[in-house]
């Protein structure tokens, strides 16, 4: 282990550096769960009045994504050879000067030059949440929303589920049916499960731009055992 000289995430990934990004968020999620923590939208809603928030909207995603990194990816990262690395959230996403974007959780070297995108969203069974997944998740890669000035070829998208009355299988199985009728995102390999993970991990690749390809890796956290009303 080489540290901060050997993170390189431009052009070829370095498969140890992708390995330990995917078995900390694992981990971390299975800290969260052992945790017993729960997320109530009330404890929330009360929270942001307390600080002055007037807006009656809860956006949970940016919640779990906030509390995630600071409680279960940052404290953890050095179990997996990750001591080196920043991980932020809400991070600008600046091209030439002008902000094109938020990222979720943004893993990077001290010189921030060099980094990998993981996209949060919530997810479940239903055609708006999906077609958001991915006119929201996975076209801000294949348009260079995310990573305008470099091709990178790796990310990485966060799906927080919240309702699993319908299997993995029938979510990923209709995700990929909406790819195939879009003519905006190119896909190549559609979702596939990882068969070697023990959790909801998938992979899809995918054009970018028609120059060169990116690989995303979909990580899926059960929710629907942590949020109350």
């Amino acid at each position: 282990m080489d540290g901060i000289n050997s993170f390189l995430f431009t052009n070829d990934i370095k498969n140890e550096y992708r390995k330990n990004i995917s078995n900390l968020i694992f981990y971390g999620y299975q800290k969260l769960i052992e945790s017993g923590k729960k997320y109530s939208t009330d404890s929330i809603k009360s929270e942001m009045e307390k600080l002055g928030k007037k807006t009656k909207k809860i956006w949970l995603e940016d919640y779990f994504t906030f509390d995630f990194v600071k409680s279960y990816l940052t404290p953890n990262r050095s179990k997996f050879g990750l001591e080196y690395i920043s991980i932020t959230s809400q991070v600008a996403e600046v091209s030439s000067n002008i902000e094109v974007g938020k990222i979720d959780i943004k893993f990077s070297e001290l010189s921030d030059k060099t980094y990998v995108i993981i996209e949060c969203k919530r997810l479940e069974n239903t055609s708006s949440k999906i077609d958001k997944y991915i006119s929201e998740g996975i076209k801000r890669f294949t348009s260079k929303k995310y990573y305008p000035e470099i091709n990178q070829q790796y990310a990485g998208m966060i799906g927080f589920l919240e309702n699993l009355t319908s299997s993995i299988t029938t979510i990923s199985h209709n995700l990929n049916e909406n790819l195939k009728g879009r003519s905006d995102v190119k896909t190549i390999q559609y979702l596939d499960l990882d068969s070697q993970s023990p959790d909801y991990k998938f992979s899809s690749t995918h054009s970018v731009k028609s120059t060169y390809e990116i690989t995303i890796d979909h990580f899926w956290l059960d929710y629907s055992v942590l949020v109350v009303q």
